[in-house]
């Protein structure tokens, strides 16, 4: 596993923030506000899994979303710098970050005014360089290795946590009721690690829990 960071640069338009009136110009937006800071630097989280010979690499982006551009040119970079070919698979998660860069989506420019800006070449350039660069490190870190996997598929029933707020296009996109966790240690730890909510706390073992996940343990190499 490997964690970096996106760095910026300052001035860069933030996602999400459309339909407004640009008051800060910089050389790094267009249809969005610029930056004139950061408060803190968008994280970049990387884990890599091989079993038998077959690699599999997931990633955090701090980003408003998962999108070609970054999934696609983080492969190409790993190419080009760290000769490392994970070809069909990269599998990337994003936070939803409103307050990390925009510009990546390329989108024609007309429609960036909805939060994600119009392209920019070069600041797609630095986010996928980051990002290819904290997979390398996790490729470097590799060693043995353990994992489990606990589900529940009605975990909040009560929409405590989370709930459909678009009620409206179901039922095509109705709330996702299942909460999956998945953990990776190493064989030296002395317990799994844990995951929680407001709602509950599962570990990743084979006892129930308070959510009464179903869990399954397996060891990798």
């Amino acid at each position: 596993m490997a964690v970096g960071y996106l760095t910026g640069p300052v001035g860069a338009s933030m996602a999400g923030f459309g339909g407004r009136t640009v008051t800060n110009s910089t050389p790094w937006n267009h249809l969005l506000n610029g930056t004139s800071g950061f408060y803190g630097l968008g994280t970049i989280k990387a884990m890599v899994i091989e079993v038998g010979g077959e690699r599999l690499v997931v990633m955090k982006m701090p980003t408003m979303s998962s999108e070609h551009s970054l999934t696609e040119g983080t492969i190409e970079k790993l190419k080009a710098l760290h000769d490392i070919d994970i070809t069909g698979r990269l599998i990337t998660a994003a936070t939803h970050s409103h307050h990390n860069l925009a510009r990546y989506w390329r989108l024609p420019a007309p429609l960036g005014f909805v939060g994600a800006d119009s392209p920019d070449e070069e600041l797609i350039d630095r986010m996928t360089t980051a990002m290819a660069d904290v997979i390398a490190a996790a490729v470097a870190d590799l060693g043995p290795a353990q994992w489990g996997t606990a589900w529940n598929d009605d975990w909040d029933p009560d929409d405590a946590v989370y709930r459909d707020r678009r009620g409206e296009n179901d039922p095509t996109y109705g709330k996702d009721a299942r909460l999956t966790l998945l953990a990776v240690r190493r064989p030296t730890a002395r317990r799994w690690p844990r995951s929680s909510t407001s709602a509950c706390t599962a570990p990743y073992s084979t006892r129930r829990t308070s959510c009464s996940p179903r869990t399954r343990r397996a060891g990798s190499r």
